[in-house]
């Protein structure tokens, strides 16, 4: 005669408890998923905080660029475009504009010769046909420093739309204020009502924290 559980619905949920415990455990023993569960907040960390640490770490001196300008549309407007400043309160970008009748490769290769003896830092090219090309070209020693390229390009890139919009009869302050980007903040509803300062960052590690507890305690 077979035994009968007086709690049978009880003995069928431990048994589906066990399986998802089984399998939970087999999925996040599996090496890619504990590699994936370790760099994704690796990643993050890196993208919030190496900027801001970049930063910190920005040294003291000034960038001595030279600026050939072979379009003539350029040069003129930069200084008031760079307006960066050290932590120390200097300039970050020390311009000079190599001003030349005709810009040719004997000048650019002088202006790289003093970027490899140290003379200068980098030198910004601006062909004459960027107008059409949309490409600039800036030599430096040292060209992973993605902070002062963007700096730079975000720079030239401003005056060269500027001189588009004045060329076609709009008035660049007023098209700046039209397509000034819209921020959004998110806010969290929570129970009882109460609201709070949330976004995907916060979220994700929110919910990080709880699967690895989850997991260590599985």
């Amino acid at each position: 005669m077979k035994y009968l559980s007086p709690w049978p619905e009880k003995n069928q949920m431990n048994k589906i408890i066990t399986i998802i415990k089984r399998e939970y455990k087999e999925t996040v023993f599996k090496k890619g998923f504990i590699i994936l569960t370790l760099l994704i907040p690796v990643f993050m960390i890196g993208v919030t905080i190496i900027p801001a640490l970049l930063i910190e770490l920005e040294g003291d001196e000034p960038l001595t660029i030279n600026v050939v300008d072979e379009s003539g549309l350029v040069a003129g407007s930069l200084h008031s475009s760079l307006t960066d400043t050290l932590r120390n309160g200097q300039p970050k970008f020390i311009l000079n504009s190599i001003r030349s009748s005709s810009v040719t490769d004997q000048l650019v290769a002088t202006q790289k010769s003093l970027i490899e003896k140290e003379l200068i830092d980098g030198l910004l090219y601006i062909p004459a046909s960027v107008l059409d090309s949309n490409r600039i070209e800036f030599f430096a020693r040292n060209v992973s420093d993605f902070q002062t390229n963007r700096t730079l390009n975000r720079a030239v890139e401003k005056i060269i739309i500027d001189h588009r919009l004045k060329n076609s009869g709009f008035d660049p302050h007023i098209v700046q204020r039209l397509i000034t980007d819209i921020s959004l903040r998110t806010i969290k509803i929570q129970k009882g009502g109460k609201e709070r300062d949330s976004d995907f960052t916060s979220e994700y590690f929110s919910t990080f924290i709880f699967v690895l507890i989850l997991y260590m305690t599985l």
